[in-house]
């Protein structure tokens, strides 16, 4: 019986000294696959360098797509402020040209009709002061626009500048329909307006009509005209007032 332990027992150690020695196929397959997570394999480690490699790349191109749709965006909506600054200067300007050639043209007719002698020659006259009515109208949305400008409400100064110009032509109406020259009366009118006329154009020979976008667009943002354009209104109450206090 000894002999037989003492055999079984020389194989045990036997065995557990081979195991040691020698370790079998599924143990080394084991560490080897906790070697390879711990450390990392080869394939890993290249496709994490490669998403890198990608990233940096992919994030300047967006980068510099998204800066060029912004500035293509505030370009386009630079360009479509300049365009309703410059249709509003244009719009200014050709109302100030109405005013300037409603100065110019009621001169000339004005200085036309003290001079007629008859009924017959003042007729072409009185048609001229007539036909001025569009400049005049003209000019009013300016004027409005230049008291809006100075803190007056537009309403009510277009309703002013509208009423001066009704009570004007309603004073100038029946002047001049009868025969022989005018009356001293109607003489005085006439003066009256004359020098209201000159003074209307001095007033706004301060500022130049623009030409120009660049001029239209420094009009829009305000300038001499305000100034001259609200003397003018001026000048137009006071020889509505004047020719009213004629009769």
């Amino acid at each position: 019986m000894e002999k037989v332990e003492g055999k079984a027992n020389g194989r045990i150690r036997g065995n557990m000294e081979h195991r040691e020695t020698h370790p079998s196929k599924d143990t080394e397959g084991a560490m080897g696959t906790a070697m390879g997570t711990a450390m990392g394999t080869p394939e890993t480690k290249n496709t994490g360098a490669a998403r890198r490699s990608y990233t940096i790349p992919v994030m300047l191109v967006i980068m510099v797509i998204l800066g060029i749709i912004i500035v293509t965006l505030l370009t386009r909506l630079l360009v479509a402020e300049q365009r309703l600054v410059t249709h509003e200067g244009k719009r200014l300007a050709k109302g100030y040209a109405a005013c300037v050639s409603l100065g110019a043209q009621a001169v000339p007719a004005l200085e036309a009709l003290l001079s007629a002698e008859t009924a017959v020659d003042r007729l072409p006259v009185k048609a001229q002061l007539g036909a001025l009515k569009p400049l005049a109208d003209d000019c009013a949305e300016l004027v409005v626009e230049a008291a809006g400008r100075e803190g007056q409400d537009p309403p009510e100064a277009e309703a002013a500048f509208r009423e001066a110009l009704d009570r004007i032509a309603a004073k100038f109406g029946p002047v001049g329909n009868h025969e022989g020259p005018l009356t001293e009366s109607e003489r005085a009118m006439a003066e009256a307006a004359l020098e209201a006329a000159k003074a209307w154009s001095d007033a706004l020979r301060v500022y130049r009509v623009p030409e120009s976008d660049q001029n239209y667009r420094l009009m829009e943002g305000g300038g001499p005209w305000v100034d001259a354009a609200g003397q003018a209104a001026s000048l137009l109450q006071d020889l509505a007032g004047r020719l009213e206090a004629n009769t």
